[in-house]
């Protein structure tokens, strides 16, 4: 029963998810088949595990049907069934936790009803609800679009001939969640395609950006924010002041936007700055912006939600800083924020990428004490961990342990079943040049650099480009 639904929907759920669970479908208004406890329970003390002997078919069976003979189809019905509750229950949880939802429904319903007074209590309080959020998002404005559209039902039920003003604020709070919206899948569509070489059709871009400019809904901050940046991804020639634009923008509001707008947008301002370390030649002032955005980010609670960092942050910022040649900084940053990885990964983060600060500073006698300290559980830690290891290797011209290594490597990547095909193929590649190289065949020298320029994908190509033009 690996691939059971039932089985896939609560090996996601929390401790106290399965509790509510529990009292959910012991509720008769949610569920009127008493028999379905017996397989919950037992289901629910395999939990989260779920060992493969305990979820055999005739294991769960002889726990749902006590005393009974086995039978398949009976088995399936009653699963169905709890996995149907299973899911009704994450949905009335995903609504009950919204702050608005409910009460928009709420709302609604009064007014269906005609409770007058009720309709004004809830109405008002709402109302004082999103008045005091000082967040501009977009869920925000369609709250609004709602509050304002089932007004004009309220105000349309009374039957009075004057003016209201309903209808205008659900039509304009239509109009900035609509336009929220589109701007950021259109940035979102362009980042896209930078990264998979995938075109999107962008539906009535110059439309839209013609409405914006004619409007005052640039006068919002959320709007003017994804307005400038899909100005910054769009025209090359103004990128750079649109960037200056936006983050002015951002870092003097950073307060007013939602976790997730924050996250975004300082994700579309790292983006501009890795772009230009890719393209320009003096790459210096954008490696410093590019750290300055990273510590903006970690001052600001944007990259330590719950107080902790990303282990993927922590190496990005390392990496700028050795690019940078700021050793001593770097060092101290690993040391700092340490604490602030997650318990299980913060070793193996520590000791990588102290490995990769004495690897630079070419002290390899150090960075192999750091290596031989990571475990290898996590497998990204595993696989650049190797890497590493093999240009050490290179490097101090032990070239029998770096064939050893290039074998063994190369032999785990095509039996490891849990690579992406992308990720296998980025390591092979450098395996398979790497091994070319050492063949030290002059005449295959021209190939060779052509393959290394052109093969994708393909990590660390400009040391492999290196080491090629070393040994010509």
């Amino acid at each position: 029963m690996e691939n059971s639904k039932l089985i896939n929907l609560l090996a996601t759920f929390s401790t106290e998810e399965l509790q509510a669970f529990d009292l959910f479908i012991r509720s008769p208004y949610f569920n009127t088949r008493k028999e379905l406890m017996p397989l919950f329970q037992y289901l629910k003390d395999q939990a989260p595990a779920f060992p493969e002997k305990a979820i055999r078919k005739e294991q769960v069976f002889r726990a749902a049907f006590p005393g009974q003979s086995y039978d398949e189809k009976q088995l399936a019905y009653r699963m169905n069934y709890l996995l149907k509750l299973g899911e009704r229950f994450l949905g009335i949880q995903s609504f009950e936790q919204s702050p608005v939802q409910p009460q928009l429904h709420l709302l609604e319903t009064l007014v269906q009803r005609k409770l007058e007074k009720e309709y004004q209590f809830v109405h008002k309080k709402l109302n004082q609800q999103l008045e005091e959020r000082e967040i501009v998002e977009s869920e925000g404005f369609f709250h609004q679009f709602r509050i304002g559209e089932i007004g004009d039902q309220y105000f349309m039920n009374k039957d009075e001939r004057r003016y209201d003003p309903h209808l205008e604020v659900a039509s304009d709070n239509l109009d900035r969640f609509y336009f929220s919206k589109k701007l950021r899948m259109l940035t979102e569509m362009i980042n896209r395609q930078h990264i998979f070489n995938q075109t999107y059709s962008q539906t009535f871009r110059d439309l839209l950006l013609k409405g914006l400019q004619e409007s005052d809904l640039l006068d919002n901050l959320l709007l003017k924010a994804y307005y400038h940046i899909l100005l910054m991804l769009s025209d090359e020639s103004q990128a750079a002041a649109q960037y200056e634009e936006v983050k002015a923008l951002f870092q003097s509001n950073v307060t007013s936007f939602s976790e997730e707008d924050k996250q975004n947008i300082l994700s579309h301002l790292l983006n501009f700055c890795i772009q230009q370390i890719r393209e320009q030649t003096d790459r210096r002032p954008f490696l410093e912006e590019a750290i300055s955005l990273y510590m903006f980010g970690i001052e600001s609670k944007i990259y330590l939600p719950k107080d902790q960092l990303s282990p993927w942050h922590y190496k990005n910022i390392i990496k700028l800083a050795f690019n940078l040649g700021n050793f001593d900084w770097a060092e101290e940053f690993m040391y700092q924020y340490s604490p602030k990885l997650q318990e299980a990964s913060r070793e193996n983060a520590l000791y990588y990428n102290l490995a990769d600060l004495y690897y630079q500073k070419k002290e390899h006698e150090k960075a192999m004490k750091f290596l031989n300290q990571v475990e290898f559980t996590d497998i990204h830690y595993n696989l650049n961990a190797k890497l590493l290891l093999l240009k050490i290797y290179y490097e101090i011209d032990e070239e029998e342990a770096l064939l050893s290594l290039l074998a063994s490597f190369t032999i785990y990547l095509k039996r490891n079943k849990y690579l992406s095909n992308e990720l296998r193929k980025t390591y092979e590649n450098f395996c398979k040049l790497l091994t070319r190289i050492m063949r030290r065949n002059p005449q295959k020298w021209p190939a060779l650099r052509k393959d290394i320029l052109s093969v994708s994908p393909l990590t660390d190509r400009k040391w492999l480009l290196n080491v090629l033009e070393e040994m010509q």
